[in-house]
C-alpha cells in the first residue's frame, strides 16, 4: 500500500515514499527529492533575492523556499508585501507582513516565513530577538523535514553565535550547514558554509583548523572549475599564514590565486591579488617592490576604470611611504584616495583615509585637527556598520583625547572599542582597545587597573604576534614601574620595548624608548648609561622629525648636565627643549621645562626669575592635573626667600 502527498511543485515536496521502505531508504529518497526541489527553487527565486540583497548579506542567505510561486494567494501577497517594504529598508513593515501571513502559510513556506523574519529582526539590530525567532524556525524546520531551510537557519544561527563570541557554537551551525548542503546538492552555499567555519577559527587562533578548512573549501571550488572562486581561496590562504607568520608561503598562496585570476582573464581578480602581494612586501619592510607591485595594481584599476579600486591602490601606496617616515608624500597620496573614495561613494575607505590622515597629525601633535578628522571617521563607521573599522577608528580616538589628557574621554572610548571587539571577536582589536585603556587609566594615576588591562593586552599581542602592540605595551608599564619609583624594573621593560621597537622598525617610538630609558638609567644611578641612551634618542628623534621626543632628550642631558655641576650647558639645553615643547604644544614638557629650569636658576642664586618659571610650572601642572608635578614645584618655591613686593607673576595661556 501506498501513501502519496500532492504538493505544489514549486512548493516543498512531491513524495511518493512506500511504508515498507525501511528508515535510511526513505532518507536518501527524501534527501534526493529535497535537492532537485532546491535546485530548482534557487533558480526561480534569484531575482526575489537579489532584491532582498541587503538581508541576505547581513544573514548569509535568504530562505525563500517556493513563496515566489506560492498557490496560497494570500501568503503570496504577503510575502511580496514583504520584500516591497524590505527593499526600502522598512524592516520593521516587513516583518509585519511576513509574520501576518505565516499562521496561512504551512510546511517549509511558514519555515521561510519564519527565517525571514528572523532575519528582519537581525536587520532591526534586535539580535537576541532574531536568535530566538530563528531557533523557532529551525526547530519548525526540523519537524517538517525541510532540510533547505535548516541548512539556512544554521547558516543565520552560526552568524548569530560568531558575533556573539560563542566560537565554538559557531562552528557547529556551520558545520551542520555544510552538511545539508552537500547532501542537497548546493555547492556554493556548501562552500559559504566551510569558509564562514575557517574565520571562526581564525577569530579563536585557531589558525591550523581555519587553514584545513579553507583548504577544503578551495577543493570544492576547483573541482567545480571556479577559477575565480578558487583564486579568492588562495588569497584566504595566503592571510591566514600570514596570521601565523609565515609571510613567505603567504606571499606564494596569493601569487596562486594571481595565475588563477589571469588564467581566467579577470583583470579585476588580479589587481585584488596584487595589492595583497604588495601588502606582504610592505610589511616584510621591502618597499621598492612593495610599490612596483602597488603601481601594476594601480594600472589595471585604471584601464578598468574602477574608481575604487584606484583610491584602495592610493591608500596602500601611502602607508609604504608613511612607514617610511615620509609624511608629506603619504599625505598627498591620502589625500588622493579620500577624493577619489568620495568620488566612488566608498564610505569605508573614506573613512580609512581619514583615519590615516588624522595619524599623521598625531604625529606632528596636532592633536585637534585629529579629533576632528577621527571624529568624521567613526561617524562614516557607524553609517555602514563597519565594525572592525569603527573599533579601530574609536581605538585611535582615543588614544588622541589621553594624548590631549583628555583621559575621562579617552577611557570611555576605548571601552566602548573593547566593548565592541569582544562581540565579534576581535582579538587583534581587542588588544589595541585593552592598550589604550590602560594608557587613559594610567593618565589619572590608576596604575592598578591600568596594568591589569596591559598585562592583559600583554598576553594577547604575544599570542597574537603583534611585536609593535607588545612593544608598546611593555613601554606603558615601564612608566607605570617609573611612577612608582621602580627603576630596576623600567630599566628593563624600556630596553625590551626599545628591542621591539627596533626590530619593528618604529624609529619614533624607539627614540622615546631611549629618552625614558634614560631616566630610569639616571634615577638607577647609572648616569653615564643614562647619557649614552639620551644622546641616541635626540638623534633618533632628530632623524625622524620628532620635536617632542627631542625636547625630552634635551631636557634628560640637561638633568645630567647640572648634576655635573655645568649649569650653563643645562641651561642652553633646557632653553632649546622649551622652544622645541612651544613649538609642538606640548603644556607637559613646557611645565617639565620651566620646572627644571627654576631649579638651575635657584641654584645660581636668581630667585625672582626661578619664582616666576616655578610659579608658572605650578599653574601648567595644576591645570594639567598633575598633582606630582605640582608637588614638585611646590617644594621649590618653598625654598624661595620672600618675594620683596606683592606682586606675583600671572603665566599667558597656552
Amino acid at each position: 500500500m501506498l501513501l502519496l502527498v500532492a504538493i505544489p511543485v514549486v512548493g516543498v515536496a512531491c513524495l511518493a515514499i512506500g511504508w515498507a521502505m525501511g528508515r535510511s531508504s526513505r532518507n536518501r529518497v527524501l534527501a534526493r527529492m529535497q535537492s532537485r526541489l532546491a535546485r530548482l527553487e534557487v533558480s526561480m527565486g534569484r531575482q526575489t533575492r537579489e532584491r532582498l540583497g541587503a538581508l541576505r548579506r547581513r544573514a548569509g542567505a535568504a530562505y525563500i523556499d517556493g513563496l515566489v510561486y506560492s498557490d496560497n494567494r494570500v501568503v503570496a501577497q504577503g510575502f511580496e508585501a514583504g520584500v516591497r517594504a524590505a527593499e526600502q529598508g522598512a524592516w520593521e513593515q516587513a516583518r509585519e507582513s511576513w509574520a501576518g501571513v505565516r499562521q496561512r502559510a504551512s510546511g517549509s513556506e511558514a519555515v521561510a516565513l519564519r527565517f525571514l523574519c528572523a532575519a528582519s529582526l537581525l536587520m532591526l539590530g534586535r539580535v537576541d530577538e532574531a536568535r530566538t525567532e530563528a531557533e523557532a524556525a529551525e526547530a519548525d524546520a526540523r519537524r517538517a523535514g525541510d532540510l533547505s531551510g535548516q541548512a539556512c537557519l544554521a547558516l543565520l544561527l552560526g552568524r548569530l553565535e560568531r558575533e556573539a563570541g560563542k566560537f565554538r557554537s559557531a562552528r557547529a551551525k556551520f558545520d551542520r550547514c555544510s552538511r545539508l548542503c552537500r547532501l542537497l546538492g548546493l555547492g556554493a552555499m556548501e562552500v559559504d558554509a566551510i569558509v564562514q567555519a575557517a574565520e571562526v577559527l581564525v577569530l579563536d587562533g585557531k589558525l591550523p583548523e581555519a587553514l584545513a578548512e579553507q583548504r577544503r573549501a578551495l577543493a570544492l571550488l576547483e573541482a567545480a572549475g571556479d577559477r575565480l572562486g578558487a583564486a579568492e581561496r588562495y588569497g584566504a590562504i595566503g592571510d591566514v599564514y600570514l596570521k601565523m607568520g609565515q609571510a613567505d608561503k603567504a606571499r606564494a598562496a596569493h601569487e596562486d590565486g594571481l595565475h588563477l585570476a589571469r588564467e581566467a582573464r579577470d583583470r579585476a581578480a588580479e589587481a585584488v591579488r596584487l595589492v595583497a602581494i604588495g601588502m606582504i612586501h610592505r610589511g616584510q619592510r621591502d618597499y621598492r617592490r612593495a610599490a612596483d607591485v602597488f603601481n601594476r595594481a594601480l594600472k589595471l584599476y585604471q584601464e578598468l576604470k574602477q574608481l575604487s579600486g584606484q583610491a584602495s591602490v592610493l591608500h596602500e601606496l601611502g602607508l609604504v611611504h608613511a612607514w617610511q617616515g615620509e609624511t608629506d608624500v603619504a599625505h598627498e597620496y591620502f589625500e588622493g584616495s579620500l577624493e577619489m573614495a568620495r568620488q566612488a561613494r566608498d564610505s569605508v575607505l573614506e573613512a580609512r583615509n581619514l583615519g590615516e590622515l588624522a595619524w599623521a597629525f598625531v604625529t606632528q601633535y596636532q592633536f585637534g585637527q585629529a579629533a576632528e578628522l577621527l571624529d568624521q571617521a567613526v561617524d562614516i563607521d557607524r553609517k555602514t556598520g563597519n565594525e572592525r573599522q569603527l573599533t579601530a577608528d574609536l581605538s585611535r580616538l582615543a588614544r588622541v583625547h589621553t594624548l590631549k589628557a583628555e583621559h575621562a574621554r579617552g577611557e570611555e572610548l576605548a571601552r566602548e572599542a573593547l566593548e565592541l571587539s569582544r562581540r565579534s571577536g576581535d582579538r587583534a582589536m581587542e588588544a589595541r582597545a585593552l592598550l589604550e585603556l590602560g594608557r587613559a587609566r594610567a593618565g589619572v594615576g590608576a596604575h592598578a587597573e591600568a596594568r591589569t588591562s596591559l598585562e592583559r593586552c600583554l598576553m594577547l599581542a604575544r599570542e597574537l604576534g603583534e611585536r609593535k602592540v607588545e612593544a608598546d605595551v611593555l613601554s606603558e608599564l615601564g612608566l607605570i614601574e617609573a611612577a612608582g619609583g621602580g627603576w630596576a624594573a623600567a630599566v628593563r621593560l624600556h630596553r625590551s620595548a626599545l628591542s621591539l621597537h627596533q626590530e619593528v622598525t618604529d624609529s619614533r617610538a624607539a627614540a622615546r624608548d631611549m629618552v625614558h630609558l634614560a631616566v630610569a638609567l639616571q634615577e638607577s644611578g647609572s648616569e653615564e648609561d643614562a647619557r649614552r641612551s639620551a644622546e641616541d634618542g635626540l638623534r633618533i628623534a632628530h632623524n625622524a622629525g620628532d620635536r617632542l621626543v627631542e625636547g625630552r632628550a634635551l631636557l634628560v642631558i640637561a638633568e645630567l648636565d647640572r648634576r655635573r655641576g655645568e649649569r650653563s650647558r643645562a641651561k642652553e639645553n633646557v632653553a632649546r627643549a622649551l622652544d622645541m615643547f612651544e613649538d609642538v604644544g606640548s603644556s607637559r614638557g613646557g611645565a617639565d621645562g620651566l620646572l627644571l629650569q627654576g631649579r638651575l636658576l635657584l641654584e645660581t642664586n636668581d630667585s625672582e626669575s626661578a619664582r616666576m618659571d616655578l610659579e608658572q610650572a605650578l599653574r601648567m601642572y595644576e591645570r594639567l592635573g598633575d598633582a606630582v608635578g605640582a608637588e614638585r614645584a611646590r617644594s621649590l618655591l618653598g625654598k624661595l626667600p620672600e618675594a620683596n613686593s606683592g606682586v606675583r607673576f600671572i603665566p599667558g595661556q597656552d
